[in-house]
C-alpha cells in the first residue's frame, strides 16, 4: 500500500514511523523549515489537568504508548532518554481547598501511581514560593521535540521518502475507488497531518479545527533558583529548567494560551517574565532579563478533542490533529491505531477522536 503523509510535526511524524513499521510503503511531503506546533514546543507530556486535578482524556492509554520515543531512540542508536526525559514535577497549590483536595486524592488507588509527596504550606521550593504548599507529580517527561523530528526526516531523506514541498490542494486528484495522486504518483491513500493548514482543503474545510496562539520565554537562570535539569515547577504556568547554547543553564516559562492571535508579543514575554519574578523567595532580586521568546500555534479542535480518521464522504483520505496543547501525549496512541485503519481496515479510534463525528459538517465538501 502506497501512502502520503502531508505534513511532519507530532501528527506526521509518528503517523509515517508506524506506517514504515507496518510494512506500507510511505512518501512524507513537508518542508522542515515551516514553522510546526512541534517544533515550537517546550516539549512537556502531562497526562493530569493541574488546574482542576483531574485526568487528562485517554490518559492510561496514551501514557502506555509514549513507548514510541524509546523505539525511536532504540532503532537509531541515541542514548536512553535522549528523546523522552522523565522530570519531577512540583505543583504549587493555589488555595487551602486545592490543597485538600488533593490531600483526598492521594488516598484514591486510581491516583496512588500519579501523585507524590505534599509539602506543607507556608514554604518554597527551589527558591519559588509555595506559601499553600504544593504536590509532586509523578510520570511527566519532556520530549526533545527538535532532535526527535530531524532524525525522523533525515531517516526519510535517506531512504528517498521524503518530498521537500508544500502541498497544495490543486497538487492532488482524487480518482475513482479511492485512489490519489500527487505528482503523477498514485496512492491508496493520504493522510492530511498538516495542522490548521488542513482546512484549505476543500473536503476538510469545514472542520472545526481553530489555531490557539501562545508563546513562552527563555531567561537565564538566577543564582537564587535551584532547579534541576531533571525538576519542573508549575502553578499558573510551567517553569522548566534546560541547556541553552554555551550550555549555560536557561529556564523555559510558559507558555499562554489564546484562543485569537496575541496582540502583542511584548506584553505575552512582559506577563510571564512577571510572573516568574514574582514567584521569586528573595523578591528583591533583579529583574529577569529575557533571552528569547518562542510563539507559536496549535491545531485545536472545538471540543477540545484530536480528530483522526477517515473522511466519512471520500475514501483514502485520513486525517490526524486537533491535538491541542497535548500532541506529544496523544499523537503516539492515535497514530498507530490510525495505521492499524489504514492498513487493516479495523478502526478502534474512540468515538469522541474520531472524524465522523463531524460527519454532517463534512457532507457538502467538495474537492
Amino acid at each position: 500500500m502506497k501512502v502520503l503523509v502531508i505534513g511532519h510535526g507530532i501528527a506526521g511524524a509518528s503517523a509515517a514511523w508506524f506506517l514504515e513499521r507496518f510494512g506500507a510503503s510511505v512518501s512524507i511531503a513537508a518542508i522542515p523549515a515551516m514553522d510546526s506546533a512541534t517544533q515550537k514546543a517546550a516539549g512537556l507530556v502531562n497526562p493530569i489537568v493541574l488546574k482542576r486535578m483531574r485526568k487528562v482524556w485517554y490518559a492510561r492509554e496514551a501514557m502506555q504508548s509514549l513507548s514510541f520515543y524509546s523505539q525511536v531512540e532504540q532503532y537509531f542508536g541515541l542514548p536512553v532518554g535522549s528523546l523522552l526525559t522523565p522530570i519531577d514535577m512540583f505543583h504549587r497549590f493555589s488555595t487551602v481547598e486545592e490543597l485538600n483536595d488533593c490531600t483526598m486524592l492521594t488516598s484514591n488507588e486510581s491516583w496512588t501511581g500519579d501523585l507524590g509527596a505534599i509539602s506543607a504550606s507556608d514554604s518554597d521550593w527551589k527558591g519559588l514560593r509555595a506559601p499553600v504548599g504544593g504536590v509532586h507529580i509523578k510520570n511527566i517527561y519532556v520530549v526533545n521535540t527538535i532532535a526527535l523530528l530531524d532524525t525522523l526526516r533525515r531517516w526519510h531523506e535517506e531512504a528517498g521518502r521524503w518530498v521537500d514541498v508544500e502541498v497544495k490542494p490543486s497538487d492532488l486528484l482524487y480518482e475513482h475507488e479511492g485512489l490519489w495522486e500527487f505528482r503523477g504518483v498514485r496512492f491508496d491513500a493520504i493522510v492530511w497531518a498538516n495542522g490548521i493548514a488542513v482546512n484549505e482543503y476543500p473536503i476538510w474545510k469545514n472542520l472545526p479545527i481553530r489555531p490557539n496562539y501562545g508563546s513562552w520565554i527563555e531567561v537565564e537562570r538566577p543564582s537564587d533558583i535551584s532547579l534541576e535539569i531533571s525538576e519542573c515547577f508549575h502553578s499558573k504556568y510551567f517553569v522548566l529548567p534546560r541547556v541553552s547554547g554555551t550550555s549555560r543553564p536557561v529556564l523555559h516559562v510558559g507558555s499562554t494560551y489564546n484562543p485569537s492571535p496575541i496582540p502583542d508579543l511584548k506584553e505575552e514575554r512582559e506577563l510571564l517574565q512577571n510572573y516568574l519574578q514574582s514567584l521569586r523567595v528573595d523578591s528583591a532580586s533583579a529583574n529577569l532579563q529575557v533571552l528569547r521568546q518562542i510563539e507559536g500555534v496549535r491545531p485545536t479542535s472545538a471540543d477540545r478533542r484530536p480528530i483522526y480518521g477517515q473522511h466519512p464522504h471520500f475514501s483514502g483520505a485520513f486525517i490526524a490533529g486537533g491535538l491541542g496543547s497535548r500532541g506529544l501525549l496523544h499523537a503516539p496512541v492515535l497514530a498507530k491505531k490510525l495505521v492499524q485503519y489504514i492498513i487493516e481496515g479495523s478502526c478502534t479510534i474512540p468515538d469522541t477522536a474520531n472524524v465522523r463525528r463531524f460527519s454532517r459538517r463534512l457532507r457538502d465538501c467538495t474537492l
